[in-house]
């Protein structure tokens, strides 16, 4: 008897503890829907390449990746976020926007021409108090991206011609760069800027670039924060509180030069993701990032349904309860459009 006690006691126990793994899972497993957001055709035209999405003051910032070498305007778009669910409600309703130019980038081109770079266009962005960082991406085979810092300011982005901060790139291990990363990620953390690289899937280290609050007063200061291992692309990051942020995690089934992003052979969990019979596909998901004391570590959160996978996803920012998200312009299928989304948690 007492043996079947014991027995019952320990069952319990377990499944006790059973239920509570379950509840932590579907707890760390949120669900979502997908809110398409009717832009004008003016701001969903392919070719703004969108690269980050911010909001401040309730207000959301589409920033086009401004490619001045393709004669593209430097230039956000902004739109008035109050009474956001509407958009939400009726899909036909056109959320409207302003446009914002962005000033001196092009004096900021020449002098990373002058370094030796080769500008390719804006990536991540950071709205913080009225401040405006952005990450600036180089061609592959330029050593450096930069990071530069401006106003808002009369509807415009005033960007400081004093302020232009190399960040140099990762290399692999024959001291080669990684095919067309840079930073696509930053984030402020109290008086820290994390830039997050895009490509973090090196054996041996891991790291993200951290600048203090002096790199932009002349005395440049960056640190090597480690971060666990992340598969695949990092392409934007939002803060959610509590030293947590969700990242875009994106795979692009193209190979050639962009292989280097494809897991190992031998790894049979990644390779789930991204294999189908054979032949690579596009994946997208949502991860967590967690910065503590010691370093950066990570879990996945939420993939995509399969029909919006190959959507090259370049922009998140966390709002009231879920995320604005968007494309560069790359889409499943043409024509090519920039799309609009909120995700909706459930």
């Amino acid at each position: 008897m007492q043996r079947t006690r014991l027995y019952h006691k320990i069952n319990y126990a377990l499944l006790f503890i059973l239920l509570q793994v379950c509840f932590i899972s579907a707890k760390a497993q949120p669900s979502f829907k997908m809110h398409k957001i009717k832009l004008p055709a003016e701001v969903s035209y392919f070719d703004n390449q969108f690269s980050s999405i911010q909001i401040f003051q309730n207000k959301l910032y589409l920033i086009s990746e401004s490619r001045l070498q393709d004669n593209a305007p430097a230039k956000i778009y902004v739109a008035d976020l109050s009474g956001y669910k509407k958009y939400l409600r009726d899909t036909n309703r056109l959320l409207s926007f302003s446009k914002y130019n962005i000033e001196n980038l092009d004096l900021l081109r020449k002098k990373i021409t002058a370094a030796g770079g080769d500008y390719e266009g804006i990536e991540a962005t950071i709205i913080e108090n009225g401040n405006v960082y952005f990450s600036i991406e180089t061609e592959t085979s330029s050593p450096d991206c930069y990071i530069v810092k401006g106003v808002l300011q009369n509807q415009q982005v005033i960007l400081d011609t004093t302020i232009l901060i190399a960040v140099p790139k990762f290399t692999g291990a024959d001291g080669k760069a990684i095919y067309n990363a840079g930073y696509e990620a930053m984030v402020k953390e109290g008086d820290y800027l994390y830039a997050f690289y895009e490509y973090n899937d090196f054996l041996q280290a891991n790291y993200v670039r951290v600048l203090d609050k002096f790199s932009f007063s002349g005395n440049q200061c960056q640190h090597l924060f480690p971060i666990q291992r992340l598969p695949f692309r990092i392409t934007d990051i939002t803060a959610t509180g509590n030293h947590h942020f969700t990242a875009i995690n994106y795979f692009y089934s193209g190979g050639g030069p962009d292989a280097v992003y494809r897991p190992a052979i031998n790894d049979t969990i990644l390779n789930k993701l991204v294999l189908s019979d054979g032949s690579y596909k596009s994946y997208s998901r949502l991860v967590d990032i967690y910065i503590n004391e010691t370093g950066i570590s990570w879990q996945p959160i939420w993939e995509f349904p399969s029909a919006f996978r190959g959507y090259n996803w370049e922009c998140i920012a966390a709002y009231k309860n879920g995320y604005f998200i968007m494309n560069d312009k790359y889409t499943t299928q043409k024509p090519y459009q920039s799309e609009l989304y909120y995700l909706e948690r459930k």
